[in-house]
């Protein structure tokens, strides 16, 4: 409890220290019970140590060689618990939801073995009793697991298993939107899986059907923000949906509709950014935007190379979606050799190819690194 009342305060190291306190004593004391309550209790106090150590927001530390271990961990505790208490709900639950954070942390780098993990979390979560299954809080994580698994796919290229997949979980949080757009955790719900279809169709290059859930995201996101105008991810996200919706509207050729939107939309992340103590989150947007945007005389290679280097240096140089983002501003500023080099740093930190499945990541690198 500590732990998270300093974590929620902005306090890291302190969480750090009683969270790693805290599984210390349940280390010690796991292996003389069966208890699933105490060791569920075990595995969620674990789980927070994760958090801290993964989490790239305001707070976390955006380490994710770091946080597995303890994901790993709970996994551990919870699948103790089952194996005595094949019953324990909130155990079978914490399996999947921790095999879901699990997959977050190596989506990037390794989303075929993200992908097996979303996958397990899925299985994991079917197994609960259909009274469980049917709680909304459940409903939701069902639905929430099948759109990280729609993302892993998107990330492996594998496009039309993406679009189905990504569908299905939109159809969910579609109707949770439908049924109170007053509600603000379903608007945001809705608007991520806008996102990531918006996403999917960026990476295919098919602007015809990018656009309506790029327009959709933006609209709701602005609602969220026309509410609470002070809430930081509602400010950022705003901003970049806006780039998002311009960018693909200046493809597909309008320009005149595109530009003033994409002005504004950039001013407000280069604010957002230039903060002192802005979140990895924030800077990683902004650096993608001025690097992407379109048209194309309004991006900034200067800007997102310095955006991007903060990026990094606010999480790990070792940051394989921070080392891309300022490869990617380097190729644009025409400094193709370092541009390069920090190309093929990220592709030797990626998980080798199976299954002859080339991720988008990858073959974005292989680009930059043959300044394409």
């Amino acid at each position: 409890t500590a732990a998270e009342v300093h974590f929620g305060s902005n306090q890291t190291a302190e969480a750090i220290a009683h969270a790693t306190k805290a599984t210390g004593y349940y280390d010690v004391m796991a292996p003389l019970t069966k208890n699933s309550a105490w060791l569920a209790d075990a595995a969620a106090a674990v789980g927070v140590l994760g958090d801290i150590l993964g989490q790239n927001g305001t707070m976390g530390l955006a380490d994710p060689a770091r946080a597995a271990g303890p994901y790993r961990r709970a996994i551990e505790l919870n699948q103790v618990a089952l194996a005595a208490t094949p019953a324990a709900v909130r155990s079978r639950r914490g399996i999947a939801l921790f095999r879901m954070k699990l997959g977050d942390l190596i989506r990037v780098a390794d989303p075929e073995t993200a992908l097996q993990q979303f996958q397990d979390a899925t299985k994991a979560f079917d197994g609960l009793p259909p009274e469980e299954l049917n709680r909304p809080v459940n409903k939701r994580f069902q639905a929430t697991f099948l759109r990280k698994t729609g993302d892993a796919l998107k990330d492996l290229q594998e496009w039309k298993a993406a679009a189905e997949t990504l569908q299905q979980s939109l159809a969910y949080f579609n109707a949770e939107y439908t049924a109170d757009p007053t509600d603000k955790r379903a608007t945001f719900d809705l608007v991520v899986v806008l996102g990531d279809l918006t996403e999917l169709y960026f990476f295919q290059g098919d602007e015809g059907k990018g656009l309506p859930p790029a327009e959709r995201a933006a609209q709701l996101i602005n609602e969220l923000r026309r509410k609470e105008p002070q809430n930081p991810v509602w400010q950022v996200f705003a901003a970049w949906f806006q780039v998002r919706f311009a960018t693909i509207l200046a493809r597909m050729g309008n320009t005149q509709r595109a530009l003033p939107l994409d002005t504004e939309g950039l001013k407000e992340l280069a604010r957002i950014a230039s903060a002192p103590a802005a979140a990895p989150r924030d800077l990683q947007l902004a650096a993608e935007a001025f690097t992407e945007v379109e048209p194309a005389v309004l991006r900034d290679p200067p800007r997102a190379i310095l955006l991007a280097h903060r990026y990094l240096t606010a999480t790990r140089p070792d940051n394989v979606t921070g080392q891309y983002t300022l490869a990617a501003a380097l190729q644009l500023a025409g400094e193709a050799g370092e541009a390069r080099a920090v190309a093929q740093k990220a592709l030797a930190l990626l998980a080798p190819v199976r299954d002859g499945r080339i991720p988008y990541l990858r073959k974005r690198l292989e680009a930059i690194v043959h300044n394409r």
